[in-house]
């Protein structure tokens, strides 16, 4: 309405001025003239200015009101409390791999999408107190008009800069605990493989034991077989110890593999000592005998070693 004015009484001052003599050489109309246009000019670019403010103000609040939200709703998510191994416990482990692999690429997705929403946040709040401050340039009392106004944008940015680090906090937490069970889920897998060896073994092979000569390629390879299935064991036990010791989410459930695999193999390993050990005794006096199957793993173990150090010198 005020440009409007001011065209209005533009055009009747051009009118005027054609009405003047020639002959006079007042400029009083030309100067109203000049003025009326620099004042429109002004009071346009102060309309902008303010219908930018507006449209930004209306975004950031828009924009911050939908991210808080959204915030809130991934915070109950990522906070609700899920017992993962109860409710994966009918899957084998290779389908449990894969269901989890996929929550963690669609935890990943979600960081990222929570994260670029709070950016533009910020970024709209940024542009509402730019034009705030080239608004605040045309009044009287400029502080007076902008201190409220930048205390609000602070206010709403504060919130959803707390909101968006719980719920980066959350989302840690969420993917902790589906890394920890993955780790668990390959400690099981490895102690598994330990139990079926002993399973296989322990039916078809110990029974024929006693009936191999200790020189026996199949012997030999029993013995190697074990060396290697006793190495393992001893790094699945220390890793365990180590995860327990950290205060791991699925410690209760490691240590209880731990021990069971611990029982197994250690009665599986007594089991072929005894086998030794008899086998010994009924050597012949005069036939010099291999030691005990603990005193051939050490030596294979040694064996061993020199080859990497002759390796190495090589």
């Amino acid at each position: 309405r005020i440009c409007e004015r001011i065209d209005t009484l533009q055009r009747k001052t051009e009118k005027l001025s054609t009405l003047i003599s020639n002959n006079d050489a007042s400029s009083g109309p030309s100067e109203l003239v000049n003025t009326l246009v620099s004042a429109r000019q002004k009071v346009q670019l102060q309309f902008e200015d303010r219908l930018r403010l507006i449209n930004a103000q209306i975004i950031f609040y828009k924009s911050s009101e939908q991210v808080s939200q959204m915030l809130d709703t991934l915070e109950r998510e990522y906070r609700t409390i899920e017992d993962i191994h109860e409710k994966l416990k009918s899957y084998t482990d290779d389908e449990i791999q894969k269901i989890l692999a996929d929550r963690l690429e669609q935890l990943d997705e979600n960081k990222h999408s929570f994260l670029r929403a709070c950016t533009v946040a910020r970024q709209k709040s940024d542009l509402f107190h730019k034009y705030a401050l080239r608004n605040a340039a045309n009044l009287i009392k400029p502080e007076a008009y902008l201190k409220p106004l930048e205390q609000k944008i602070k206010n709403v940015s504060t919130i959803l800069k707390n909101k968006e680090d719980t719920v980066l906090n959350a989302w840690h937490h969420r993917k902790k605990i589906i890394d920890e069970y993955l780790q668990y889920i390959s400690f099981k897998r490895n102690t598994d493989k330990v139990f079926v060896w002993i399973d296989e073994h322990d039916e078809c092979f110990v029974s024929k034991l006693e009936a191999l000569d200790i020189n026996d390629d199949g012997y030999m390879d029993f013995v190697r077989a074990l060396k290697e299935k006793k190495t393992m064991v001893r790094k699945l036990v220390e890793r365990a110890d180590v995860l327990v010791e950290r205060s791991h989410s699925f410690a209760p459930l490691i240590k209880d593999t731990c021990n069971r695999l611990d029982s197994g193999f250690n009665s599986f390993f007594q089991k072929i000592m005894r086998i030794n050990n008899k086998e010994e005794i009924d050597k012949e006096a005069g036939r010099k005998s291999d030691s005990s199957l603990e005193e051939k793993l050490e030596q294979q173990e040694l064996n061993e070693g020199k080859r990497k150090a002759a390796k190495q010198r090589e």
